[in-house]
């Protein structure tokens, strides 16, 4: 994408070439590096995930610095933010809390969970959340009768064993639903609720492949050990080296499960994509990058269109 730091005007400014990713990353990167030192409060509970907070701001850097691979600055990042005071939500260690492993998908208005990190507030005026979330994945008799979006063979495979008695995952019995033959993902089955960006959850998980990457396998065992403890299941303590990367992997892939985090995965892991229709894809297919808007590219003269468009 171009890097456009001014705004231009209809005759000026607009011609501004395509800037490397490397780029992209470094300007995205020193924005909210930016961004981190002008908000001096620290204090979530005082505006909470519903604005931008400090904590919102370093989430988001772990968030870009693993995407990079850079481990060590993701795990500093997620550390500070791990360390701010965010608790999972929880009743199963903690009875007497009204959070639950749901807890996060059906907020309504102001209203927030210990886990939330930074959520996006729906009303019925922007309703977002019905208009794309809810409308797309609730499955009956949360709402739609006939489900737009099953899951894939691979996760569906993994829901499938969860929900088994011997097994009890509480995120495959409380987040997914059989129905028609088929798995569908009921996340989103609350009308109008918040939409969460980023959650505590996903900061144990970046921290603990950080970790593990970086040699320090009983903190990774500790940290994704934490997510499998709220989940009802039993901990890992064992697995080491390669095996306790690709336990982590597999953890994230079923915790963030439709919450926009699969793609982003596939790409940074090098992996592939099982695409309906498509078929296997690498994760560099040119298919799997979307045209750039043909205004776009008739309004910038130095505008390269994307391959096979």
């Amino acid at each position: 994408m171009p890097i456009r730091l001014t705004p231009g005007t209809a005759t000026t400014g607009q011609n501004t070439p395509r800037s490397t990713v490397a780029q992209v990353y470094a300007q995205v990167i020193a924005d909210l590096q930016a961004a981190d030192s002008l908000i001096t409060s620290t204090d979530k509970l005082g505006v909470g995930p519903n604005y931008v907070t400090k904590y919102g701001v370093e989430a988001m850097l772990a968030k870009v610095y693993f995407s990079k691979n850079d481990f060590s600055n993701a795990e500093a990042y997620a550390t500070k933010v791990i360390n701010a005071g965010f608790t999972l939500n929880d009743t199963l260690s903690n009875p007497s809390s009204q959070y639950s492993i749901t807890s996060v998908y059906n907020q309504l208005g102001a209203t927030t969970t210990p886990e939330t990190i930074f959520q996006i507030i729906n009303t019925a005026k922007s309703d977002a959340s019905s208009g794309n979330l809810h409308g797309n994945f609730s499955a009956a008799p949360f709402g739609s009768t006939v489900p737009n979006f099953a899951m894939n063979g691979a996760l569906a495979i993994t829901v499938a064993n969860g929900i088994q008695p011997t097994v009890g995952d509480l995120r495959c019995t409380k987040l997914f639903k059989f129905f028609f033959s088929k798995y569908y993902c009921t996340k989103y089955a609350a009308l109008y609720s918040n939409t969460t960006v980023i959650r505590l959850a996903e900061m144990y998980l970046t921290r603990a492949e950080c970790e593990a990457q970086l040699g320090d396998e009983a903190d990774a065992r500790s940290d994704y050990n934490k997510i499998r403890a709220r989940a009802g299941i039993p901990l890992d303590n064992s697995s080491a080296g390669a095996a306790l990367i690709t336990a982590i992997r597999a953890e994230r892939d079923l915790e963030l499960a439709m919450e926009g985090d699969h793609y982003f995965e596939v790409k940074r892991r090098k992996g592939s994509f099982n695409t309906p229709g498509a078929g296997v894809l690498a994760w560099n297919a040119q298919t799997m990058i979307y045209p750039i808007p043909q205004q776009e590219v008739q309004e910038n003269k130095a505008m390269i269109q994307n391959p096979g468009y």
